[in-house]
């Protein structure tokens, strides 16, 4: 069963409600963008009917919720180490959990996976080099078709299988982390602090910038948010996502489509339409913004200037 949003992209607590059923087991929280959900509503509801929680927190390593820690809430949470999440290795993801015996059902399904493949582990080394060189040129068309080949070619790695997207499992994950990525991940690890102090400079830039723009809708302030994007929401997204790209600049389109991405089964999901309606008219309006390391004074005004010449256009 799907849980509808509130209006910051996070579980709507009231639907929630609505939607426990005698057969509910567990409820997945998602900390949407790095914005924690309403933990105190939530984590009361679940205890209230008998339910486990998961806490999503692929996209929120680092926020807090009333002082504490997102993934120390719940029975359980998964991080992603994914190639667009605040700490990356191109591929992986780890279990938290405070509970003993989940946490040795969790190590013994580890130990019975095998290793990765060299091949693959070749593929996600090579696409740092190769996604920074696409990236440089994606804006003049070049880019693009280098990393579309590359993937075409088996060079790096895909985020989503083809057979993913039916619902089938790829025959070569799950695997072991392997020891190469772990030391990307390691390193990313020790320098945390100085990205989360980065990643909350930007967005306060981002919001100083762009407070006062009437065709711009901001996400609310909460204190402990470490935005992994900073998400907006404009009348046409499509539209500002075109321009941007037209000056060289790639914005986000999470999420665009209710549930993503945008070209899976439908009918593996188990979503209609109607289903989640506050979801639905966030995904038509939503666009959102990088804040990773390499952006500086000069990157974030250029976005914003991208950003206010789209609301003109709109005044028009």
């Amino acid at each position: 069963m799907y849980v509808d949003a509130r209006e910051d992209f996070t579980m709507d607590p009231d639907d929630l409600e609505k939607k426990i059923t005698a057969k509910g087991k567990v409820v997945i929280v998602q900390h949407t963008f790095g914005l924690p959900a309403q933990m105190d509503r939530l984590f009361f509801l679940a205890k209230k009917h008998g339910l486990k929680v998961i806490e999503d927190c692929a996209q929120s390593l680092g926020s807090s919720w009333q002082g504490q820690k997102l993934g120390t809430f719940g029975d359980l949470a998964i991080l992603s180490f994914g190639s667009d999440k605040g700490v990356s290795c191109a591929r992986g993801g780890g279990v938290v959990t405070n509970d003993p015996e989940l946490a040795e059902r969790v190590r013994a399904c580890q130990r019975r996976l095998p290793p990765t493949s060299r091949l693959k582990i070749f593929q996600h080394l090579t696409h740092y080099p190769v996604f920074a060189f696409g990236k440089a040129y994606y804006h003049l068309g070049v880019g693009k078709w280098i990393l579309w080949l590359a993937k075409k070619l088996g060079i790096i790695n895909r985020i989503i299988y083809q057979p993913e997207k039916h619902g089938q499992q790829v025959s070569f994950y799950p695997t072991q982390l392997p020891n190469a990525l772990a030391a990307i991940l390691l390193r990313q690890l020790s320098e945390f602090e100085e990205t989360i102090k980065h990643r909350v400079w930007v967005v306060a830039r981002y919001r100083q910038l762009l407070k006062s723009n009437a065709r711009v809708h901001l996400p609310p302030e909460q204190a402990g948010t470490v935005w992994l994007r900073f998400p907006l929401l404009v009348a046409e997204p499509r539209r500002l996502h075109s321009l941007a790209k037209r000056q060289g600049i790639i914005l986000g389109d999470w999420y665009q489509t209710v549930i993503a991405p945008g070209d899976i089964d439908p009918g593996e999901t188990g979503y209609t339409i109607g289903q989640c309606p506050e979801a639905e008219r966030l995904a038509a309006r939503s666009i959102n913004l990088p804040t990773d390391r390499a952006l500086g004074e000069r990157e974030i005004t250029r976005i914003v200037s991208t950003i206010k010449k789209y609301a003109n256009q709109t005044d028009q």
